[in-house]
């Protein structure tokens, strides 16, 4: 189920699930998600999709505009704009040391996320974290979505491919999201953990909980691993 298609054969389910990234045919269907007033998105085979480790703390599963009382509009992401632009563009937050791991099951996607932002002046335009995240606002940002559905764009079977995800959070007894997230609180992080985890149960590693067996940075930039030759208890040591 992992390789391409060879001609004339048909898709796989995986490439059925994720089809190669069409930006026009996901802003079409994204926008049409969207004009249906007061109507939400619900993945409802795969939207409530985590680790066995992680639904002990789960209390319930919440939409964006429940998570705070105080703040129904969680944003997107919220860029520093004193921030000096890089060569791909302002991709500062207002507090690069706000990511989180809000379970320790999720601890190594909180790292591997981390890492991918430290090396931000690497990643081309366009590839980069929230940059993968429809739909667009007007300032090129990824936008809030009413109707709580979102595509992700993520490296697939050796192609950016199209992962859709609804915006339903966990939350704990105290109200935290058991996911990786960021303070002050933005939806990016949890959008994309998602993503990761619907990729994690196609590729039945739902309950593997570290990097050289979960190819997450893989996924989220593009980036092949490279193996340093080296194997450790959890397996072979990559540089990335």
């Amino acid at each position: 189920a992992g390789g391409a298609a060879t001609n004339n054969a048909a898709p796989s389910a995986m490439e059925t699930m994720f089809p190669p990234w069409d930006k026009a045919a996901v802003e079409a269907d994204l926008k049409a998600s969207a004009g249906v007033e007061g109507s939400k998105y619900t993945d409802d085979a795969e939207g409530l999709l985590c680790p066995e480790a992680m639904k002990v703390f789960i209390d319930v599963w919440k939409r964006p505009e429940e998570l705070l009382q105080d703040q129904p509009a969680i944003p997107m992401v919220t860029l520093d704009a004193a921030a000096e632009a890089g060569p791909h563009g302002s991709r500062a937050l207002d507090s690069e040391n706000a990511l989180f791991s809000g379970t320790a099951c999720i601890e190594w996607l909180y790292m591997a996320i981390r890492l991918i932002n430290e090396r931000a002046d690497s990643i081309n335009a366009g590839d980069f974290l929230w940059e993968n995240i429809y739909p667009k606002g007007a300032d090129g940002l990824p936008a809030v979505n009413p109707a709580g559905k979102y595509s992700v764009r993520m490296w697939v079977m050796n192609a950016w491919r199209c992962v859709t995800v609804d915006d339903r959070i966990p939350v704990d007894l105290f109200g935290r999201s058991t996911l990786v997230g960021i303070r002050p609180l933005m939806l990016w992080p949890l959008i994309l953990t998602k993503a990761v985890m619907k990729l994690m149960q196609h590729y039945r590693v739902m309950d593997n909980a570290a990097p050289d067996e979960v190819p997450a940075v893989l996924w989220l930039t593009g980036w092949e691993r490279e193996c340093l030759g080296t194997s450790t208890a959890h397996g072979v040591l990559y540089d990335r």
